[in-house]
This record gives structure tokens, sequence and C-alpha cells, in this order.
């Protein structure tokens, strides 16, 4: 399915934050070992953006067809490469600095960035033209958790061919992980968030509706980024009071701003800058499964944007 030309005038909502924030630790980040990275690597393939190398695929579907599998072979099959062309994909990315970050962060903070993607199987390789992202999903990220981090990330193109296979692939580096995470809510203490649920990320979108006043320009909306945290009972009377100030003013009471910061192995950051943050419920305050009282948290933000940050 061909991207939509449209996005190419999306806003740009949120710039990259200068303000301290307060900030949240879960732990150290962890450091991967050199098992992980094994398995980490293990039955991947590599992908390209534009040409240049940029990470590494664990999945890769077209509605029935799964891309992966398919690129085992010579060559896809006429009917495979069919579905290819004119379905979106989903794709499970490892995340990586580089192409891929700044593909990601230009999608978000413009709208549209459209690329040309080169994914290389075992047997052969395949051309996607114009590839746009439509979301990006962040998995579960919990401090207990030391599994590899991979983002599902849904996109829109043009067409697809097979292609040469051109693609230098340098060696493997260590995994994110999903364990290695922080949380800042400004404000709030954050340094016994236990989890982040799966949240998504959603592009900017045009607007459907016509304005009321003629000739007026139709901004493109996206929607609100939900996140569900998980933290320590110790941390309830501050959450509480926010919750009920909220309850009491509605949108009188004015936004929080936060961040969520994902560590990666060399010590960069991805952080998810969020503006416009309000509290939509808490609950379930009682003992889990490990026997520490814990409570849930629904937040939601209005806008975000993506900022990388290189050690040092």
């Amino acid at each position: 399915m061909p991207a939509k030309t449209s996005r190419r005038h999306a806003l740009k909502l949120l710039g990259a934050s200068t303000t301290a924030l307060a900030l949240g630790l879960v732990g150290e980040p962890a450091r991967a070992t050199a098992g992980d990275a094994v398995s980490y690597a293990a039955g991947r393939f590599a992908f390209g953006i534009d040409g240049e190398f940029a990470g590494f695929i664990k999945s890769a579907t077209a509605r029935d067809v799964d891309v992966v599998d398919a690129l085992r072979a010579t060559q896809p099959s006429a009917t495979q490469l069919a579905t290819i062309s004119h379905e979106p994909l989903t794709l499970e990315l490892a995340p990586r600095p580089g192409p891929m970050f700044e593909w990601v962060r230009r999608s978000f903070d413009e709208g549209y960035a459209p690329r040309s993607l080169t994914l290389r199987g075992d047997g052969s390789a395949l051309t996607l033209r114009d590839v746009s992202i439509e979301s990006l999903r962040v998995p579960a990220l919990e401090g207990t958790n030391k599994d590899a981090m991979y983002w599902t990330v849904a996109v829109t193109h043009g067409g697809a061919s097979t292609a040469t296979r051109g693609l230098t692939t340098p060696s493997d580096g260590r995994p994110w992980l999903r364990s290695s995470f922080r949380l800042e809510i400004d404000g709030l203490p954050c340094d016994r968030v236990a989890k982040i649920d799966s949240f998504t990320l959603a592009a900017a979108r045009p607007a459907e509706e016509e304005s009321q006043w003629p000739g007026a320009q139709k901004l493109p909306t996206r929607p609100p980024t939900t996140l569900r945290l998980t933290i320590d009972a110790r941390d309830l009377k501050p959450w509480q009071a926010w919750r009920d100030q909220a309850r009491a003013l509605g949108y009188r009471l004015a936004p929080r701003v936060g961040a969520v910061r994902l560590i990666g192995p060399e010590g960069q950051e991805l952080r998810v800058r969020l503006s416009g943050v309000r509290v939509d419920s808490l609950e379930n305050v009682a003992p889990r499964a490990d026997g520490v009282a814990r409570f849930d948290v629904q937040l939601r933000a209005e806008a975000f944007a993506l900022e990388l940050v290189e050690p040092g």
C-alpha cells in the first residue's frame, strides 16, 4: 500500500526539552554478557536504510507472508512478492543508534520521513520503496526482565522488489535490554517504578474533518500516548495526591512533563520526552506475587519527542 503523501505536511508536535527533570532510576543499567549477545544475534537478518546498514530484524510480516522466511529462499515467490508489495508490514527491529534511530526520530518529529529499506536474508534480499513509519511499540520494561529489546514497527511503503546482496554487515554489538530504563515525571518519585507496560508511539495523521473556517489549514493529529506503570507502594502518597487533584480540578490542573529513558549497552540513551502528562487512574494497591505491595497508575501524554543522547 503506497505511503500517504499528505503526511508530508505533518506538524512537529514537540521539540527536545532541555528542562532538567527529577531523575527516576530502576536499578543500574544492566550489562549484556557474551552469552546474551549470541542469543540476541541468532536467527536475525540484516536491514539497511537508503543502502546503509542500519541494524538487525527479528521478524517481518505482510498479512499472511513471513518475509524473513521468504528471504531464506533464493528469492521470494511471485505470490509472496505480490503480497509484500501491496500490504503494510510489521517489523520487529533491534534498537541500534545510527541510521535507524535517525529515521525513527525524523518520522515522529516531521510526521513523514520515507526511506528505502533493504532486508537481507540468507538467500536473497528485498528492497522496499518509500517506507514510512505508522507506529512503534516499545515492549514492556521491567527491572527483572533481562531479555533483549525489540521494537514492533508498523510501516507502509510504495512497493517491493528483489535486490542484490550488497549490504555490508558489521559485527553485531550487545543488545539493548528491557530491564535498562529510567522514568521521569516532574515532581513525582520515580525511583521505585517496577514496570512500564508495553506502549505505542503513533505517527501524526492528517486531519480528516474539514475546518469550519474556509481556507483554514487542516493540521495533522496524533493520538495521546498511554503509559501504565507499576510502582512500589512506599511512593503511594504523592501519586495519590496528584490523582486526587486531577479528580477535583480536571483540566484546570496543569499537566506535567516527563520522559521514558531507554538505556543502551554502551551508555547511549533514547529519550521519549513527554509533555501534557495527566493521570487517568490509580488502582490495585496490593501485595504482588513477590510479596511487595505495589499500585498501578495509568498516564496519558498529549505529545512526545525522541532524543538520542550519547554517553559523556
